[in-house]
């Protein structure tokens, strides 16, 4: 019998990565729905991506900034190359919902 998940991992596994620095990013003081406001954030993630020598960073926004964000990714080539951008779950989930209620309305 295996222990929990975490003793699970710690007998199957030679190496032990560190400890990971989890921490929260400064905040952008300006509307969230403005286009320069969506702008800044994909430049900022850019930035840290950059600094963490990673190719590709994923940016995950609501449903009303994705698709500010989706517009502006589209048209400037740098962002398109290396920001991928997710929908949050809450909106996700809302838009299975209603295509669940669509295919099944009676």
């Amino acid at each position: 019998i295996f222990p929990g998940w975490t003793g699970c991992n710690t007998l199957l596994q030679n190496d032990i990565p560190g400890m990971c620095n989890i921490s929260y990013l400064p905040i952008i003081d300006a509307s969230p729905t403005e286009y320069d406001t969506v702008f800044t954030v994909l430049e900022k993630s850019l930035q840290i991506a950059d600094a963490l020598k990673q190719e590709q960073v994923v940016v995950v926004f609501d449903q009303a900034i994705y698709s500010k964000a989706q517009q502006i990714r589209w048209s400037i080539e740098r962002f398109s190359d290396r920001i991928v951008l997710c929908l949050g779950a809450f909106h996700t989930s809302l838009t299975m919902l209603a295509c669940i209620g669509k295919r099944f309305r009676s």
